[in-house]
């Protein structure tokens, strides 16, 4: 049995392949081509393949792009604490575009925005670093790093008010009574968004979890000046943001 059968035969019915992943196991294109002509696997764009008369999937894709093509990219924000760790305030009847956080500079390939359009929403950040806060999920046979809670609640908070209100992230915190003040601290004296320190704090003193009262906020530089969050909001002098009135 050839390199590629056994790879074939061996692996998740859904797993992607890249092409240049697959020339390091020694599997040129020449040799994938003919594969894709024999009905073996059928092309997802430029640069990849998956097995033939299968549906691309979502996860299986993430997991080529982190493990094959080793860009930093992961599942993270409010709809990976609703779709990964079951925390959310509302029930949604519709089921909202998976949020993937991406470094400025990586280059996500083309078939993939293609593929998987309407079902992914692509925030390129680097407010927070790349390898903390991370952990391994793995389910049906496809292995991939998501944003764990407490760094998937900051990615919520980098989107605030555009796409989530103050409300509902005060009332998603409130579900989370176990987040690690210690993961927590690492992710916020290295984060370089001032608004999401600032309202995560503010979040925070308003929920008074247990986990509040261990963070040593002097570590964590909030800035200077004034941030505006909501514009009708309210002057907090704790944390120097207008922000809507919560916890009353």
């Amino acid at each position: 049995m050839s390199k590629f059968k056994k790879l074939l035969f061996n692996t998740s019915p859904n797993k992607v392949f890249l092409t240049k992943w697959l020339e390091k196991q020694g599997i040129n294109r020449k040799i994938t081509h003919s594969y894709k002509n024999n009905g073996w696997i059928s092309s997802l764009g430029n640069g990849a393949f998956i097995k033939n008369d299968t549906i691309p999937q979502l996860d299986f894709a993430v997991e080529a792009l982190q493990t094959q093509a080793n860009l930093s990219v992961h599942f993270g924000g409010k709809t990976t604490l609703s779709q990964r760790f079951n925390v959310a305030h509302y029930l949604s009847f519709v089921k909202p575009q998976s949020e993937l956080f991406v470094t400025t500079k990586t280059n996500i390939p083309l078939w993939f925005k293609r593929t998987f359009k309407n079902q992914i929403d692509l925030t390129y950040t680097d407010f927070l670093p790349k390898a903390i806060g991370l952990e391994e999920w793995v389910e049906n046979n496809c292995k991939i790093f998501i944003s764990t809670p407490e760094r998937a609640f900051l990615e919520m908070l980098y989107a605030v008010p555009q796409k989530t209100s103050t409300v509902e992230a005060y009332q998603i915190l409130e579900l989370l009574p176990t987040l690690r003040p210690r993961l927590l601290i690492e992710l916020l004296t290295q984060c370089k968004s001032i608004k999401v320190k600032r309202l995560f704090l503010y979040l925070a003193s308003k929920t008074k979890h247990d986990w509040y009262d261990s963070l040593d906020i002097s570590k964590i530089n909030l800035g200077s000046s004034v941030r505006i969050i909501d514009k009708t909001g309210v002057y907090d002098r704790q944390f120097n943001i207008i922000v809507e009135k919560l916890g009353e």
